[in-house]
């Protein structure tokens, strides 16, 4: 008589792509949310240059150089779009507060 075993079958590639997409569900809503925050940081330093104070437009415009550096190390921007933003920040200032 043959074998009346049955052959398990492998289910770890099946839970290892249900983790694959919790990682990336759980990694899209973190650097969406890093994302936003960089988008209010923004908003706050031009409205501080709209207000024409300075201190507080350089102090920001010194967190969000760093933010940005951060979030291109972390692969949330791309790096060319970071420098980009940080470029862009420098010569606001330079052009607001030149006077």
């Amino acid at each position: 008589m043959a074998s009346t075993t049955t052959k398990k079958k492998n289910t770890s590639r099946k839970h290892a792509g249900i983790k694959a997409v919790r990682q990336s569900t759980r990694r899209a809503t973190a650097n969406r949310m890093k994302h936003a925050d960089l988008d209010k940081q923004m908003r706050f330093f031009k409205a501080s240059l709209k207000e024409g104070n300075k201190e507080k437009a350089i102090r920001l415009q010194r967190l969000l150089q760093k933010a940005y550096a951060k979030a291109a190390k972390n692969h949330i921007l791309p790096i060319n779009k970071a420098r980009r933003n940080t470029s862009s920040i420098a010569k606001l200032v330079a052009k607001t507060f030149s006077a």
